[in-house]
């Protein structure tokens, strides 16, 4: 009989540690996701639908509480807990699906003469901004690994992009500072192109207003930044 009792008692302790620790790390879980997979913030949107897929573990976990407190066991932490996932785990869902919206990834056509290098045909783009505003930014993820890796070798070697320790104190005024890598900045790639000269990373002579379009390649997270803003130099 007393083993019985153990047995069962083992049993509720268990039952209550994973109805308690379940929904607390299935809050994390699609961040930790989001970090191995690299996807990037712009993009979360896309993944909005992961914490649906977990709110059954905290409503078990009301579930399981409101058994145990019928049955007179102090569980009362199971529901409190359920409860307060359930919250987040909605919330996280509001903040992915507010994240960004996504456009068509054909759209990264209209930049292919300004890129130079073949452009991988799997993707997803996003872009915040309108062209009365101060800056247009564009963001195009590229989801096929091996497009992407053949798209970075492709910008290594064109004379249109330089890496982050070329990057010239002149030519760096045309950069804006938002515009930076995820991780290591040496992996990464730039390209500055001004409408009015017709170059590429050629810094104007002259004083004046001009359009540009700052690029950034990074591998970090497969992504290509495009930046499109009046700049008002002055030589």
């Amino acid at each position: 009989m007393n083993n019985s009792t153990n047995k069962r008692k083992i049993v509720l302790e268990l039952l209550s540690f994973l109805s308690i620790s379940c929904p607390i790390v299935c809050i994390f879980f699609v961040w930790i996701y989001m970090y191995v997979k690299n996807v990037p913030a712009e993009f979360f949107h896309t993944v909005f639908w992961m914490p649906l897929v977990f709110l059954f573990i905290p409503v078990l976990s009301i579930i399981l509480g409101t058994v145990y407190k019928k049955k007179g066991i102090k569980r009362a932490n199971n529901i409190k807990i359920g409860y307060i996932v359930i919250v987040i785990l909605l919330l996280e869902i509001s903040i992915m699906y507010k994240s960004g919206n996504e456009f068509n990834y054909n759209e990264i056509n209209v930049y292919s003469e300004l890129i130079k290098v073949e452009l991988p045909s799997y993707g997803k783009f996003n872009r915040s901004g309108e062209e009365n505003e101060e800056y247009v930014f564009s963001t195009f993820w590229f989801t096929n690994e091996k497009e992407a890796t053949k798209f970075y070798s492709s910008i290594k070697e064109n004379n249109c992009w330089f890496s982050q320790n070329k990057l010239s104190s002149k030519l760096k005024v045309f950069v804006p500072v938002f515009l930076g890598c995820y991780d290591n900045q040496d992996n990464c790639y730039y390209s500055v192109y001004i409408d009015e000269l017709q170059e590429h990373n050629i810094v104007p002579k002259e004083s004046g207003t001009y359009h540009i379009t700052a690029m950034l390649y990074d591998p970090n997270i497969c992504t290509l930044k495009i930046i499109e803003y009046e700049y008002d130099y002055k030589s």
